[in-house]
Order: structure tokens, then sequence, then C-alpha cells
């Protein structure tokens, strides 16, 4: 306490910078890391999720100073001293929190967040691009932004990058026009190593800022959105899986702030205010409501009627067509808020993302998608010509052969029937069902008869949430009985015995949910693969020929017929019966 306040300041700072400057914050921590100049540049999320082993990804070049002859060549890091890179990264972040400490008890009149930018001009931007790493180091990263929001006079860290906005995306933009720079001199463009390891720390801090800040740096957002879109063209055959996620957390954020909005919005709304003006043309119109129902009861002509002379003078009928093309010009010239713009633009660029040739681009799309239509939920203008512009291409993912891609493909179908049912419904039987119930039909050879291992793939996983999620998605898209059959048929191959118990539990629920909507045709198409000699143990009473003639029940073949057991289908009828009915079931 003895040493001045400005002394401890400056001493900090000082310790501070000259670690800060060194190069341990580059130690690779992982072995998906690219600090390392003389090593290929790789993504640090390729392992991640599934893709081929043709994946471009590894195909653009990395510039690498040229090797003397007699180097030795570099090793990858071991296990251990990835640990040890690991710790010291954590301790230097902790440095960081603890030199924030100072700013605790700062001189009588001035406030920690007044003197506190030497500081956070230092460390700031090192601690938010760790905040989004994986594992120990993400998490003191964050634990350190809390320390330093505490400790700097901020009352969160949402204030304090809120605050602080300007010079993270200041930095951020040095970065992204490094790469337009590389990018206009170079042809056949190739990126340094060190660039792509700023770039991805870069991305890593724009998913951090996205994440915690409020809704007053839209202003700042549009242009750099723009230049990260622009980076994005450049780079996306081998390195758009960087700003993918960065963009999906911008879009999540964009959610939020709309729901905000529209929260704030909605009481005015609810609570509507009435002018004097308004209140005289309601007693008016009930008054002359009044008087026309009397008049009905003594049989009086209605004032509405026409007169055999009309005197009055009508407005012409081209009126009420100007008006009806001056409220859709009205409602055509809306303005919308920034950030629904923001999410267009983003849109726009992932949806010709979701044909490109490496899987896991497809399935980052289609998460910066979804995120998407979920915001534009309300906003109908928007909304639809991006879906009529993803539709194709989305069809086209059905037909995936990554199983993975479709299950995102499906998920985002189920997203588009929440917000834009109408549009979906009248392509349901044409266009959605065929691809995803003879994905079903594949997949149901591939799963009768597979091993316990079987529910560990993929491919299972896949099958099973297809199966709980088909039953509704016909409830939503209120789908015609003709189709229905389809489904059903398809739902009752995978109650065979053969397919895993997992599969089984999965159409079952599906059926349950169909049993709501047309139950006769559930029933009807179960009847169907029973034959004769057991249909009485599992429907009860035998159905009269009179009673089945007029429903054309054909008797399926032995090959045509499912392998269910009939205790089975007996228990699975008393669940949606509930009960097992005595009498016939009527259809």
């Amino acid at each position: 306490e003895s040493v001045p306040w400005e002394q401890r300041k400056a001493d900090s700072l000082r310790v501070l910078t000259e670690y800060f400057d060194s190069d341990l914050l580059q130690l690779p921590t992982s072995s998906a890391d690219d600090v390392n100049l003389n090593t290929p540049s790789r993504s640090n999320q390729t392992d991640s999720i599934p893709c081929d082993s043709t994946s471009p990804l590894q195909k653009w070049p990395v510039e690498t100073p040229p090797a003397p002859v007699d180097s030795v060549s570099v090793t990858k890091p071991s296990l251990k001293e990835l640990k040890e890179n690991a710790v010291t990264v954590c301790l230097l972040l902790e440095l960081f929190g603890t030199a924030s400490q100072i700013y605790h008890s700062c001189p009588t009149g001035a406030h920690a967040s007044d003197v506190c930018e030497d500081l956070l001009r230092i460390g700031l931007v090192a601690c938010i691009s760790r905040a989004g790493h994986p594992g120990l180091i993400g998490q003191t990263a964050r634990h350190c932004l809390r320390y330093v929001s505490l400790h700097c006079g901020f009352t969160s860290v949402a204030e304090l990058i809120t605050r602080n906005a300007d010079f993270l995306i200041s930095n951020i933009t040095l970065d992204l026009h490094r790469v337009l720079l590389l990018g206009a001199d170079r042809e056949p463009l190739t990126m340094p190593a060190d660039l792509l390891h700023s770039l991805r720390l870069s991305c890593q801090t724009l998913g951090t800022v996205f994440e915690h800040a409020t809704i007053d740096v839209v202003p700042l957002l549009r242009p750099l959105v723009r230049q990260v879109l622009t980076c994005l063209d450049l780079t996306y055959e081998h390195h758009a899986d960087l700003f993918l996620p960065a963009l999906k957390r911008l879009l999540t954020a964009c959610r939020q702030w709309n729901e905000t909005r529209q929260r704030h919005t909605l009481p005015a709304a609810d609570y509507p205010t009435f002018s004097d003006q308004d209140v005289y043309g309601l007693v008016l119109r009930n008054v002359q409501v009044l008087v026309e129902n009397t008049r009905g009861i003594h049989h009086l002509s209605s004032l509405s009627d026409p007169e055999p002379e009309d005197h009055t003078q009508k407005s012409p009928p081209t009126d009420e067509a100007a008006q009806t093309d001056q409220d859709a010009l009205d409602h055509s010239s809306r303005i919308y808020p920034d950030h629904l713009h923001i999410v267009e633009e983003i849109m726009l660029r992932c949806i010709h993302l979701l044909a490109d040739t490496d899987p896991k681009l497809r399935l980052l799309s289609m998460d910066v998608l979804i995120e998407g239509y979920v915001t534009l939920t309300n906003e109908r203008e928007l909304l639809l010509p991006l879906v009529h512009k993803a539709w194709s291409a989305l069809m086209a993912r059905f037909r995936d052969q990554h199983a993975v891609v479709v299950e995102k493909a499906f998920q985002l179908l189920t997203v588009l029937t929440r917000v834009a049912g109408d549009f979906l419904r009248a392509r349901a039987s044409s266009e959605i069902m065929p691809p995803l119930l003879n994905f079903l039909i594949r997949g149901a050879g591939v799963s009768a008869g597979a091993s316990r291992s079987y529910r560990h793939l993929t491919s299972y996983r896949v099958q099973k949430q297809l199966l709980e999620q088909m039953g509704p998605l016909c409830r939503q898209l209120n789908l015609s009985s003709e189709t229905l059959r389809s489904v059903i048929h398809v739902l009752i191959i995978y109650l065979e015995d053969e397919q895993p118990h997992g599969l089984q539990q999965a159409s079952e629920y599906s059926l349950q949910v169909l049993w709501q909507l047309d139950f006769g045709l559930v029933w009807t198409l179960l009847f169907m693969q029973v034959p004769k000699e057991y249909q009485d143990e599992a429907f009860g009473a035998s159905v009269p020929n009179k009673f089945c003639y007029p429903l054309q029940i054909r008797q399926p073949s032995s090959t045509d017929r499912r392998r269910i057991n009939i205790a089975r289908l007996r228990s699975i009828l008393s669940r949606l019966y509930k009960i097992v009915p005595v009498t016939n079931p009527v259809i």
C-alpha cells in the first residue's frame, strides 16, 4: 500500500505487456492448431464433423517460408508439450485477470471503466478470442472476462464487450482486410500460415462478441458483416468453416434481439388506445346495426337496399383497386431493422453453400439457415423468398450419401414446417415425402437383423430421428390420406421383429400420432399385415364380410406381409386403443 497507485498500475502494465507481446500465446495447444509456420493449414474443427476423405479443406496451398537445405524436419509436438502449452496459455490469461485487480482500488474520483483502457488494449482481444476455445483454455478465458468486468467497473461481460465493441471490431477488421488485400494481389490465392492463425482467432473473437454484445452494436456490425461475407467469398472453397460458426452465433444474437424488440412492442398492440373519432365511429356502427335489426324484425326494407332512383354519387370502382395497390406499395416499402437485413444477407450466402462438395460446409450452412428462418418467423416478406431460394438445394440434400447431412436437412425441413407451413403443404406429397420415404426404405434393409453395435452408428441415429418426427411432420403438413398411406407402409416396415428395438419404438410413436389423424387407415393397413388365420387373435372378433367388402381389403401375399409378432402387434393395438376393443373397430 505504500507504493502509489500510478506506480503499481505502471508496473502491472509493463509485466503484462512483456508477456503478451511474446509468442507464448501462439503456442500450439492441440494437434489441430496451425501455429507452426512449416505445417500446412487445417481447420480446428475438421475432426468434429464427419466428412469424406476428399474434403477440400486440405487443398488450399499454404505459403510457407523456404526451408534451408540442412534444416531438420519439424516434428509435431508431443501430448505432454501440448498440455504444458495449454497450461501456459491459461496462466497468461489468469495474469490478465489478476492485473485487473489494480483498478478495483483506483483513486477517489475516478471510475475504473474510465481508466482501464490501457489494460484492455493489451489483453482484451487475446482473452475474448480464447473464450470460444473448447476445454480448459476457453473455460479460463470466460472466467477471466467475468473477473475483468467486475474489477473494471462493468456490470457484466455483455457491458464490457458492448462498451469496447469499436476497439474489438477494429482489430477484427484489420485481419479481414489483410485477407482482402491478399486476395486482390495474388492469383491463385495462397494464405500464409500466420495469417490463417490470426484469421481463426478473429473468427473466435467474432463468436464471443456476437454472443455477449447487445443490440447497441448493430450500427457497427453491418460494415463488418459485409467484410466477413467478402472474405467468405474469397475463402469458401477451403476455409469457410472458420466463418460459419461465428455467423451462426450472430444470427442467434439477432433472433434474441428481435424477440426482445417484439416483446417491447406487444403491450402497445395489446392495449390499443382510441381517439374520440374512433369512439364516435364505433357508436355509429352499433346504432346502424341496431336499426337494421329492428327494420328486419318489422319486415321493412333495409337501409342498404337500393332505391328505385339512386341519386347518391358512388366512387368509381378504380378507387378500391388504387387503394389496394397503395396498401401493397406501403407493405413492400416497409423499412426493416438493420439486424434483420444482416440476417437476410448472411442467409443468401449460406444458401449457395448448401450444394457445396464438402459435407461439413453443407452441415454448417444448414445450421446457420435454421437460426435465420427462426429469426424471420414473423417477417413473411423476407422469409418466403429465402425459402424459395433454398428449396431446390434442400430437396437435393435428402438424396445425399452422408446420413448426417440427411439428418440436418430434416431438421431444417422441420423448422420450415413451423415457419412456412403453407408453402410446404403444397409440395409435401410430390417433393418432400418421396425422398424421405426412400431414405427410410433403403435404411430398413440395412438395419434389419443388425447387431447391437448398429445402435452406435450415425445411420441408426438418423433413422430413429426421422421415424420419430415423421408423425408430427405429417400432422403439421396436414397430409392427405393417399400420402399418409405411403408413410404408414414405411412405418410398418420398421415394426418388424428383425428391426432394432429403438427403431420399433420410434415407428410406433409416429403411428400413434397418425392414429389421431386417420385411425381407420392405420387400423386397415395393420389389419392387412396379419394372416387371415391370426386375425381373430390380433383384432378380436372377425370382421363381417359385408363390412370388409366395401373396404376392398386385399390379403397380401406372404412375401409382402411383414414379419410382426402377433403378441407384439396386439400390444401395439392396445396402446392405440388404450384398451383392446371387444367389438370390431369402426373405420
